[in-house]
């Protein structure tokens, strides 16, 4: 049951007011005849609603007593009153009533003002308790949101905000919605936001954008910004979101340093694995001035094909761009299949068995195992398995908990003679292969019991430099 405060200097109007509000089911809570006992009873007995005379005697009329009750425990208030001019209309517009009905009345318009003053202090009530739940949360939220009037002049500013920029509200308020954009910000970009603030919004409606913002310090922030209109109580205002991008530039930077770094590093390695084969190509032509006289011309046919063949695969590499690293063993069985395509190589008589581990090495040391795998196989190809003998060639690959790679190749062929030390012999062919295996950095070991088995181990590298 709601509760009413009758306020009237004369008991007859009193009595019979209580008598009406009691039949419509209301409770009369107490009565007052002067603007200071309303004050004090209103105080005391927290009424729902007061009906209040305007001129009663005392130094405080109704209106001021409907003033201060008003702002001080914001009760409404309903003027009962014989006086209908504009003076004191005009003086009772100032205590903001919820109605003005004047003596004598009907009892259904008294009935229609109080349910309505009361259906609106509910309404009021549950506003303001919602935006009280609003401004709890929002003040304490670490994103910024600024909200403004229609004037540009700030008049919420939460934590965020202040974190972001570093003012107190108390130092922004009143101040335009945009005053922390700095002028380094892009100047499209800060006429866009000016353009668009002074015509409600036209061009930023649902979007971010990036500006420079400046702190209390002075300090420079980059920023994203949101402007949107929101129903703020009676009018809409305007609504600023502010996103601290700072740490998303810094890593933009970083990766946009190492994706420079990264291409510079693999058009070096791309010159560099040239270079390695010019060389490689030019050591490989010196086996020429080793051959025996007869065979001379079928001999540097078939290392110019190998030569051929290298650089034709080790092209394929060279053409790899976004990735310093490849998949080793589709390499090795492209580098075998080439390689028995040149020497003509019969399946009857020489067997090929691979072994090969999936694995990414980068794009050097794919290139400097695919020369050592030329250089082994091709000597195996080419004296293993003289005549008619037959036999198998073998490449496997491994890689350990360690990091480290493992390449094997071998043969069960006729061996190598008891008299060569493959690390130390001064053919071009070991040569080659023992400053492959410095450059790749692979220890490197030689087993020539029933099979001749070269390993070499060494730690793979995600980039190489």
């Amino acid at each position: 049951m709601k509760k009413i405060l009758v306020v009237d200097d004369e008991a007859a109007i009193t009595t019979h007011l209580e008598a009406k509000l009691t039949h419509y089911g209301y409770e009369v809570v107490g009565r007052a005849s002067s603007g200071e006992e309303a004050i004090t009873k209103a105080r005391l007995l927290h009424p729902d609603l007061i009906l209040m005379d305007i001129v009663m005697p005392g130094p405080i009329d109704g209106i001021e007593a409907a003033r201060r009750i008003k702002k001080e425990l914001n009760i409404p208030v309903i003027f009962l009153t014989a006086y209908g001019d504009d003076t004191f209309i005009q003086r009772a517009q100032e205590a903001e009533p919820s109605g003005y009905i004047i003596k004598p009345f009907q009892d259904a318009e008294l009935k229609a003002v109080i349910k309505i003053a009361l259906y609106n202090k509910k309404i009021s009530d549950a506003l303001q308790e919602s935006f009280r739940s609003w401004q709890s949360l929002a003040k304490n939220l670490e994103e910024a949101i600024i909200l403004a009037n229609w004037n540009k002049e700030i008049f919420f500013w939460n934590k965020g905000a202040e974190i972001i920029l570093g003012y107190r509200e108390n130092e922004v308020l009143g101040k335009p919605i945009n005053f922390f954009i700095s002028e380094g910000t892009d100047p499209q970009v800060k006429a866009l936001v000016e353009q668009s603030l002074s015509s409600n919004l036209s061009d930023l409606k649902d979007r971010w954008v990036e500006i420079i913002g400046v702190k209390k310090d002075f300090t420079r922030i980059p920023l994203e910004v949101h402007f949107s209109s929101v129903q703020f109580g009676p009018q809409e205002s305007l609504l600023c979101l502010l996103r601290d991008i700072t740490t998303q530039k810094r890593f933009e930077s970083q990766l946009e340093s190492l994706v420079e770094e990264k291409k510079k590093s693999i058009h070096h390695l791309k010159h560099e694995i040239i270079n390695n084969l010019q060389l490689i190509s030019r050591l490989i032509e010196l086996q020429s001035d080793y051959l025996k006289p007869g065979v001379h011309s079928s001999e540097a046919y078939r290392i110019q094909e190998k030569i051929l063949n290298q650089l034709k695969t080790n092209k394929d590499l060279l053409k790899i761009s976004t990735s310093s690293q490849i998949n080793f063993a589709s390499y090795l069985k492209s580098l075998i299949s080439r390689l028995s395509e040149a020497y003509d190589i019969k399946p009857q008589k020489i067997q090929i068995k691979l072994s090969l581990l999936s694995a990414n090495l980068c794009l050097k040391q794919a290139v400097l195992c695919g020369l050592i795998v030329s250089e082994l196989v091709s000597n195996a190809f080419k004296h293993a398995f003289p005549g008619n003998k037959r036999g198998t060639v073998e490449i496997s690959y491994s890689q350990d908990s360690e990091g480290y790679h493992t390449l094997k190749i071998s043969d069960n062929g006729c061996g190598l003679p008891k008299d060569i030390d493959p690390l130390r012999a001064k053919t071009p062919g070991f040569r080659i292969v023992s400053k492959l295996a410095e450059e790749l950095e692979a220890n490197i070991t030689i087993h020539r019991a029933k099979r001749t088995i070269f390993t070499l181990r060494f730690r793979g590298k995600e980039i190489c430099e």
